[in-house]
């Protein structure tokens, strides 16, 4: 039986088709995976969790934040400067 080309009468779509559905599962299991399935765990959980109740944390400006990360990263370079000596000896 020989293989005729899938444009000539009498051939098979069949090739076709099996892209298609491969391409659709392709696309339909990743919205699934990332969309579908994290927003009913956050709205199982929501429901097992109880909130703490309390005084809302002081909200703070965008500069206090800034000086703060700033802040952070000048202690961690100085972290990091004796054992860049030490890592050189």
């Amino acid at each position: 039986m020989s293989k005729q080309p899938a444009n000539q009468p009498g051939s098979s779509p069949l090739p076709l088709l099996a892209v298609g559905f491969f391409i659709g599962g392709l696309i339909t299991s990743t919205i699934v995976t990332l969309e579908i399935v994290p927003a009913i765990y956050s709205l199982w959980r929501g429901r097992q969790v109880e909130w703490v109740k309390g005084p809302k944390p002081p909200h703070k400006k965008w500069e206090d934040l800034s000086m703060q990360f700033m802040e952070w990263e000048k202690q961690a370079y100085k972290e990091s400067l004796p054992a860049q000596a030490e890592s050189r000896s």
